[in-house]
Protein backbone atom coordinates (compact mmCIF):
# COMPACT_ATOMS: atom_id res chain seq x y z
CA UNK A 1 0.00 0.00 0.00
CA UNK A 2 0.87 3.71 -0.33
CA UNK A 3 2.62 5.71 2.67
CA UNK A 4 2.87 9.07 3.94
CA UNK A 5 6.62 9.93 4.40
CA UNK A 6 6.76 12.31 7.50
CA UNK A 7 9.49 13.81 9.75
CA UNK A 8 9.67 11.68 12.31
CA UNK A 9 12.04 9.43 13.89
CA UNK A 10 11.86 5.74 13.58
CA UNK A 11 12.03 3.51 16.53
CA UNK A 12 15.35 3.32 16.22
CA UNK A 13 15.65 7.28 16.58
CA UNK A 14 16.93 7.67 13.55
CA UNK A 15 15.94 9.34 9.92
CA UNK A 16 12.17 9.70 9.06
CA UNK A 17 9.74 7.51 9.19
CA UNK A 18 6.78 6.38 6.91
CA UNK A 19 3.19 5.80 7.20
CA UNK A 20 0.70 3.76 6.22
CA UNK A 21 -3.29 4.03 5.88
CA UNK A 22 -3.18 1.57 8.86
CA UNK A 23 -1.21 3.65 11.35
CA UNK A 24 -2.91 6.78 9.97
CA UNK A 25 -6.67 5.67 10.71
CA UNK A 26 -5.80 4.34 14.21
CA UNK A 27 -5.82 8.27 15.84
CA UNK A 28 -8.61 8.83 13.58
CA UNK A 29 -10.88 5.73 14.56
CA UNK A 30 -14.58 6.75 14.59
CA UNK A 31 -13.60 10.48 14.86
CA UNK A 32 -14.55 11.51 11.22
CA UNK A 33 -18.19 11.54 10.92
CA UNK A 34 -19.12 14.52 8.30
CA UNK A 35 -15.51 15.37 7.62
CA UNK A 36 -14.05 14.66 4.18
CA UNK A 37 -9.88 14.24 4.26
CA UNK A 38 -8.18 15.91 1.01
CA UNK A 39 -4.93 13.78 0.66
CA UNK A 40 -2.40 16.06 -1.76
CA UNK A 41 0.46 13.52 -1.42
CA UNK A 42 1.35 12.19 -4.94
CA UNK A 43 -0.09 8.88 -5.79
CA UNK A 44 -1.01 8.05 -2.19
CA UNK A 45 -4.26 7.16 -3.73
CA UNK A 46 -2.98 4.32 -5.87
CA UNK A 47 -3.48 2.22 -2.64
CA UNK A 48 -5.71 -1.12 -3.35
CA UNK A 49 -9.70 0.06 -3.18
CA UNK A 50 -9.64 -2.68 -0.14
CA UNK A 51 -7.29 -0.26 1.78
CA UNK A 52 -8.83 3.22 1.04
CA UNK A 53 -12.60 1.48 1.70
CA UNK A 54 -11.06 0.19 5.17
CA UNK A 55 -9.41 3.84 5.79
CA UNK A 56 -12.68 5.03 5.34
CA UNK A 57 -14.12 2.94 7.15
CA UNK A 58 -12.47 2.70 10.03
CA UNK A 59 -12.27 6.50 10.12
CA UNK A 60 -15.82 7.34 10.07
CA UNK A 61 -15.17 10.08 7.26
CA UNK A 62 -17.76 11.08 4.76
CA UNK A 63 -15.00 10.68 2.10
CA UNK A 64 -11.35 10.38 1.43
CA UNK A 65 -9.71 12.37 -1.95
CA UNK A 66 -6.42 12.75 -3.87
CA UNK A 67 -3.89 11.62 -6.57
CA UNK A 68 -3.40 8.35 -8.18
CA UNK A 69 -0.54 9.85 -9.81
CA UNK A 70 2.96 11.91 -9.38
CA UNK A 71 1.49 15.59 -9.41
CA UNK A 72 3.10 19.55 -10.06
CA UNK A 73 2.49 21.31 -7.29
CA UNK A 74 0.99 24.17 -9.62
CA UNK A 75 -1.33 22.06 -10.86
CA UNK A 76 -2.83 20.55 -7.70
CA UNK A 77 -3.25 23.72 -5.79
CA UNK A 78 -5.34 24.82 -8.74
CA UNK A 79 -7.60 21.97 -8.48
CA UNK A 80 -7.65 21.68 -4.25
CA UNK A 81 -8.09 26.26 -4.16
CA UNK A 82 -10.98 25.86 -6.66
CA UNK A 83 -12.37 22.62 -4.81
CA UNK A 84 -12.15 23.97 -1.22
CA UNK A 85 -13.73 26.98 -2.59
CA UNK A 86 -16.19 25.38 -3.83
CA UNK A 87 -16.95 23.37 -1.40
CA UNK A 88 -17.08 26.02 1.08
CA UNK A 89 -19.81 27.15 -0.85
CA UNK A 90 -21.85 24.26 -1.32
CA UNK A 91 -21.76 21.90 1.62
CA UNK A 92 -22.48 18.16 0.53
CA UNK A 93 -25.68 17.26 1.62
CA UNK A 94 -26.04 13.56 2.94
CA UNK A 95 -28.51 12.77 0.19
CA UNK A 96 -25.95 13.52 -2.26
CA UNK A 97 -23.44 11.72 -3.93
CA UNK A 98 -20.31 13.80 -3.50
CA UNK A 99 -19.39 12.77 -7.16
CA UNK A 100 -22.21 13.90 -8.60
CA UNK A 101 -21.82 17.02 -6.24
CA UNK A 102 -18.42 17.38 -7.45
CA UNK A 103 -19.17 16.99 -11.39
CA UNK A 104 -20.88 20.88 -10.99
CA UNK A 105 -16.99 21.79 -10.92
CA UNK A 106 -16.77 22.82 -14.55
CA UNK A 107 -13.24 24.51 -13.98
CA UNK A 108 -11.71 21.34 -12.39
CA UNK A 109 -12.86 19.13 -14.85
CA UNK A 110 -9.92 18.70 -17.03
CA UNK A 111 -7.65 18.63 -13.52
CA UNK A 112 -9.54 15.88 -12.16
CA UNK A 113 -9.31 13.70 -15.14
CA UNK A 114 -5.74 15.00 -15.86
CA UNK A 115 -4.03 14.33 -12.56
CA UNK A 116 -5.99 11.07 -11.63
CA UNK A 117 -7.75 12.41 -8.50
CA UNK A 118 -9.92 10.07 -6.83
CA UNK A 119 -12.67 9.90 -4.91
CA UNK A 120 -13.64 7.13 -2.21
CA UNK A 121 -16.50 7.83 -0.73
CA UNK A 122 -18.40 6.31 2.64
CA UNK A 123 -20.13 3.11 1.42
CA UNK A 124 -23.73 5.06 1.34
CA UNK A 125 -22.30 7.87 -0.82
Amino acid sequence: SRRLALRRKRSNGHGNGVINFEELANPLRQRGDGKLILFSACSLMKASEATLRRFVADTGVSAIMGYRRDVGWIESAQLELGLLAWLTRRPIANDRPLREALAELRSARDLIRELEFRIVPKKDR
